[in-house]
């Protein structure tokens, strides 16, 4: 990884009234240092190389998250985990052009309905109520 880019990340726990944070297209494995953002609403990871969701305790106002274009194989656990956070203010999750969804993305969408019930879009679409 870019030395550049841990510093990057590192430095971001000064910045505790960012709103919106863009950190696409990064190279990025792991989310970490996000801990002292917890007035963070939209928070983008897309097309990096995350394979596991971590490090999000305590972003409780996150109202979109972007994790599309990464390394995740399977949909389940990344889902569950955002379940377990019981973040209230989710309504935009975006997850779609991983490897999984390459076999699993009707299935995928479905389980994210199912799980996180607050959800708008997914994918950027609205989830409509016979989705739902």
């Amino acid at each position: 990884m870019d030395n550049n880019i841990i510093y990057n990340i590192k430095g971001l726990d000064k910045l505790v009234n960012l709103q919106w944070l863009d950190l696409s297209f990064n190279l990025i494995e792991k989310i970490e240092g996000l801990e002292k953002l917890t007035k963070l609403t939209d928070l983008s990871l897309y097309s990096n190389n995350i394979s596991q969701i971590t490090g999000l305790e305590t972003l409780v106002n996150l109202n979109v998250l972007s994790l599309g274009s990464n390394k995740f194989t399977d949909f389940v656990e990344p889902i569950r985990y955002l379940y377990n956070l019981r973040l209230q203010n989710l309504q935009v999750l975006k997850m779609s052009e991983n490897p999984f969804s390459k076999t699993k993305d009707h299935e995928y969408k479905l389980y994210a309905i199912a799980f996180l019930s607050k959800l708008k879009y997914l994918d950027y679409e609205l989830i409509d109520d016979e989705a739902r």
